[in-house]
């Protein structure tokens, strides 16, 4: 068996975080995994996977060129 985790002997949560610029399935469907797998190890009492959909972000690319052409400032 693989030695345990540096302070996981005292029941101390562990919390795991996944970043990623994927699409938020896909993140989801490895974050599933993960979970899945601590659960199945029997090394873990509650595996949680807490991701949630409440905080969307979107990514803007301005075009300069066409701003400025159209006499928009950029700030």
């Amino acid at each position: 068996a693989p030695p345990t985790l540096p302070g996981s002997g005292g029941g101390l949560p562990i919390s795991m975080v996944i970043r990623s610029i994927g699409d938020p399935s896909e993140v989801f469907d490895q974050a599933e995994k993960i979970k899945n797998k601590a659960q199945a190890s029997g090394r873990f009492i509650v595996v949680q996977n807490s991701m949630a959909y409440d905080a969307p972000q979107v990514t803007v690319t301005i075009d300069r060129e066409r701003a400025a052409a159209l006499n928009l400032p950029i700030a």
